[in-house]
């Protein structure tokens, strides 16, 4: 998955179109605000706007034809005319419902229970019905965090995420209720906490996130064990949709 910022949308559709060429068309085209990739140098993530105007430039270039964004006129070079599929990753309603109007699929990141899917379905169908579309007329992806191997230890792995979320949704139900210490912030461990260079280290500077919120957000977003209890997990999913 990549953003309309760090890559600028004539380079994404350029190197998207090669690997589309390269692999016979097999090619999936990920697209997201850029959370960490854009805040660890400063910037802020990309607006739903700036999502919209990447993939509205994007494909008339995949289709041979002239665009004119900022002035000069140009074309991609050897387009095969295919439309490369896009997918949206998201998490928050409007970004889910931009995903629904204009993507070709979604990759929900909301949460692997019941609810959570049920939140993320619904958003993406708000957006689909504002484009004339139907909920099947996208592909759905779970984005879902996972580790195979004894479950407590497993756990332990995902505790930076657990303190990630807690900060990211401060002040919502999706805090999970956990007491921030004062000064800790996403960018305290480098590059940030969701991509930590010492993971290690993410796990002992998050030991203030309790058992019990580890467990629930576990619960939530994850999915962890043996092999056996990771397929199960993952044939529910599929019973929900």
């Amino acid at each position: 998955v990549t953003n309309p910022l760090t890559r600028h949308a004539t380079v994404t559709a350029a190197a998207a179109a090669t690997v589309d060429e390269l692999t016979g068309g097999r090619f999936v085209l990920g697209l997201g605000s850029g959370e960490s990739s854009v805040r660890v140098i400063g910037w802020k993530t990309a607006t739903l706007a700036q999502v919209r105007e990447c993939i509205e430039l994007m494909r008339p270039l995949w289709d041979g034809q002239w665009v004119q964004p900022d002035g000069p006129s140009f074309r991609l070079n050897f387009a095969t005319g295919r439309r490369i599929t896009v997918y949206v990753a998201a998490t928050r309603p409007k970004m889910l419902q931009l995903a629904g109007e204009i993507a070709d699929g979604v990759i929900m990141v909301t949460g692997i229970s019941k609810e959570s899917i049920d939140y993320g379905l619904r958003n993406v169908e708000t957006g689909a019905r504002r484009a004339g579309r139907r909920l099947e007329d996208l592909d759905i992806a779970t984005g879902v965090y996972c580790h195979v191997g004894d479950r407590g230890a497993a756990m332990k792995q995902a505790q930076p995420f657990a303190a990630l979320y807690a900060l990211r949704y401060r002040g919502t139900e999706r805090d999970f209720g956990v007491d921030i210490p004062d000064g800790f912030g996403i960018s305290t461990l480098y590059p940030d906490l969701l991509h930590a260079e010492d993971w290690q280290q993410a796990i002992e500077a998050t030991n203030w996130v309790p058992d019990h919120v580890l467990e629930a957000f576990t619960d939530e977003f994850c999915l962890l064990g043996s092999g056996e209890d990771i397929a199960t997990g993952v044939g529910r999913l599929a019973s929900y949709g």
